[in-house]
């Protein structure tokens, strides 16, 4: 990705590591409850069609690449699949514990410590963005198996209101971190033979931003948005139209889905 911060300095793919571990083993907790049933329908919409494209994993092994805490873990093992969480922080990964279908790793996503062609697919919730993509794109490439897939959902750098989000809020991010670009991409095509893309979140944002601002004021912004999940939800054809209709608004895309093969 480029190698670049939020400052346009360069950063050495080691100082990345360190610097994303150490914020995310301050920032990670545990969640004390976690019910996988109701996992998915609590997700935005993109996060959604993410886990749409993934298809069937059940029997499969699955590379959970920046798992965190493991939310998106424990749905795989769910849905019956055998799960590889990998992230760089040891506090999220030490909350998993071991299991016969959850493997906790701890490593970056530019050196996998995986067998060539192990995995059946690569999953991945607004991860890429914190990798550096011209390294972690190829070893994406060498563990997946013939016929396999990666999908990722990732935020995109050109919306001006959520610019102007993260430049108020910048607690939320680490320094080395920065929403994909155009030129990321081709960091993939020129991994893999075809990239697909999905643009998501324009007028469908706005139960989120309304989060958003909730949070800032602390008020109960989480609790709103689940009561607002079904406008974004209707909301959402209405977003696949336009940027159908007018592929240059894509630009202004708050995400996109990003499926690899």
């Amino acid at each position: 990705m480029g190698g670049a911060g939020p400052s346009n300095e360069p950063v050495r793919v080691e100082d990345r590591w360190r610097i994303e571990a150490e914020h995310y083993d301050r920032e990670f907790a545990v969640p004390a409850a976690f019910d996988p049933a109701s996992f998915y329908r609590s997700r935005p919409w993109g996060v959604r069609r993410m886990l749409d494209r993934a298809g069937e994993v059940s029997g499969r092994r699955v590379l959970d690449v920046g798992s965190g805490v493991g939310l998106y873990a424990r749905y795989y093992t769910w849905k019956r699949a055998k799960v590889v969480a990998l992230d760089v922080s040891h506090r999220a990964l030490v909350g998993l514990g071991r299991a016969a279908d959850l493997s906790p790793v701890q490593a970056p996503a530019e050196r996998l410590p995986l067998r060539d062609r192990s995995v059946d697919c690569i999953l991945g919730a607004a991860v890429l963005h914190h990798v550096e993509l011209r390294l972690a794109a190829p070893e994406f490439r060498r563990v997946l198996r013939r016929g396999g897939r990666c999908v990722f959902y990732e935020p995109l750098a050109y919306n001006p209101l959520i610019n102007l989000f993260r430049i108020l809020t910048p607690e939320r991010r680490t320094p080395t971190e920065r929403p994909l670009e155009w030129r990321d991409l081709d960091e993939l095509r020129r991994a893999f033979a075809r990239v697909d893309l999905e643009f998501c979140h324009l007028i469908s944002l706005l139960p989120q931003a309304a989060n958003a601002v909730l949070s800032m004021l602390r008020l109960p912004g989480k609790r709103f948005y689940r009561w607002a999940q079904p406008v974004e939800t209707a909301l959402a054809p209405l977003d696949r139209f336009l940027f159908n209709f007018a592929p240059a608004v894509r630009r202004w895309a708050q995400s996109v889905v990003i499926e690899c093969r």
